[in-house]
């Protein structure tokens, strides 16, 4: 009586274990994304609000900056000595956790005088305070910021402070085109280094 009953369970079973089987071996054969082209995958700037973030964070994230921000305003080719520096409409972009209350930020600054470009900035926030990380005191590259519309994190290979690609908006023999400034931090600061190969193409097939 028992094996009859054994016999007739296994007979219910079968049809819902072949199921499983036959779904397990087609998400096995199913194959992975490919990970996408390197500079094709570009975030654009000015949806992130510096003001959506805790004002603590907002207030350390303005003080890196100022320097930098204070340069722009009080050239005076630029126009702009009526602007308080404290009342720019910044925005940020997390990009990686340093530690339980830091993170790296890409900061930026969207003006008409700018043209199609924005100021942007590497900030580091630490439970410390924050700085610039491209500081042009101290930085080999001699600058503040750099411009462009967009960023991409190319790669996570040096740990906490990944190498970054800014896409900006320029001109080249044919015309208007999108052009790469990659990133990588070198001692206290970033600092340009070529972008792969194929990184211009890829940014302008988007």
């Amino acid at each position: 009586m028992m094996r009859c009953t054994a016999l007739r369970l296994l007979k219910l079973l079968s049809p819902a274990v072949s199921v499983v089987w036959v779904a397990t071996g087609l998400a096995q054969s199913q194959p992975a994304s490919p990970p996408a082209a390197l500079c094709s995958n570009v975030t654009n700037l000015g949806s992130q609000p510096l003001s959506t973030l805790p004002r603590s964070i907002q207030a350390q994230i303005r003080q890196a900056v100022r320097p930098a921000v204070l340069a722009i305003i009080n050239d005076p080719g630029m126009g702009m000595a009526d602007t308080k520096w404290n009342d720019i409409p910044l925005e940020a972009i997390k990009i990686t956790q340093l530690a339980e209350s830091g993170g790296l930020y890409v900061v930026s600054w969207g003006d008409s005088s700018f043209g199609v470009n924005e100021a942007i900035w590497i900030v580091e926030l630490e439970r410390t305070g924050a700085r610039n990380l491209l500081d042009s005191q101290t930085s080999r590259s001699s600058r503040s910021s750099v411009g462009g519309f967009g960023i991409e994190v190319l790669s996570q290979s040096t740990g906490q402070y990944p190498e970054i690609m800014v896409a900006s908006k320029g001109f080249g023999p044919g015309g208007a085109e999108a052009e790469a400034t990659c990133l990588h931090k070198v001692g206290d600061f970033y600092e340009p280094l070529p972008c792969p190969a194929e990184c211009h193409q890829n940014l302008n097939a988007r």
